[in-house]
C-alpha cells in the first residue's frame, strides 16, 4: 500500500512539474509576443494640431485628432485645414474610418507625387448605410492584434475633390504621445 502511496505522489509532483514548467513557457511566450508587438516607435508621431504643413518635396502634411468615436471631423485640401463635417470636407475621418464624399480610388503603393489613376479605375462613393466609410479608404492600415495598433500600409489614394483630385496617404494613426486616434495625412495637389 506504501508502493501506491509513493507512485500517485510521483505522479502528482511530475504532474505539477508538468504545470510549471507550463506557465514559466507561457509567460515567456507572453513577454515575448509582447516585446515584438509592442510599440517600439517605428510608428511615427505627430501633434495634431490641425496645421498643414508644405513639406520640402512639395507635398502637404496634417494631423488632426480623430480619437472621438461619435464626432467625424472634415478637412479641406484646397484650404489646408480642418472644417466643418459636410459639404466643405474633401475627407473626413471619424477614428480610422475615413470618407470622401464625392469618391476615391485605392492606387495601391504607387509614389504619393507620381501616382496615376487609370481610365478602368471606378471611383468609389462612401456608404450610405453602416459605418458610411469609403470602401476605398478602407485598407489604409495594418492591425497589429498583438497590441491593438494600427499602422499605415503606405497607400495613395486618389481623392475627387470640388477642384480636382488630390493624391492622399495615411502617414500614420498615432499621436505624439503614443496615443492612438490622431490621423496624419500627406497630400499632393495634381
Amino acid at each position: 500500500m506504501s508502493r501506491g502511496s509513493s507512485a500517485s505522489k510521483g505522479v502528482d509532483i511530475r504532474f505539477l512539474g508538468g504545470v510549471a514548467a507550463f506557465i514559466v513557457v507561457g509567460v515567456f511566450l507572453y513577454i515575448l509576443l509582447d516585446w515584438l508587438g509592442g510599440d517600439d516607435g517605428r510608428e511615427p508621431r505627430f501633434r495634431a494640431d490641425g496645421r498643414a504643413i508644405v513639406l520640402d518635396d512639395g507635398t502637404v502634411q496634417v494631423t488632426f485628432d480623430t480619437s472621438d468615436e461619435a464626432q467625424w471631423v472634415g478637412f479641406s485640401f484646397a484650404r489646408g485645414q480642418i472644417v466643418p463635417e459636410g459639404l466643405s470636407a474633401d475627407v473626413s475621418a471619424r477614428r480610422y474610418l475615413l470618407r470622401a464624399p464625392l469618391g476615391a480610388v485605392d492606387l495601391g503603393g504607387d509614389p504619393l507625387t507620381s501616382a496615376t489613376q487609370h481610365a478602368e479605375f471606378r471611383w468609389q462613393l462612401d456608404r450610405r448605410s453602416g459605418d458610411q466609410r469609403n470602401p476605398e479608404l478602407s485598407d489604409w492600415y495594418n492591425y497589429n492584434f498583438l497590441n491593438n495598433r494600427l499602422s499605415s500600409r503606405g497607400h495613395t489614394f486618389a481623392v475627387r475633390t470640388q477642384q480636382g483630385i488630390v493624391h492622399l496617404q495615411v502617414v500614420s494613426y498615432t499621436c505624439e504621445t503614443g496615443e492612438p486616434g490622431c490621423l496624419t495625412l500627406r497630400y499632393w495637389t495634381r
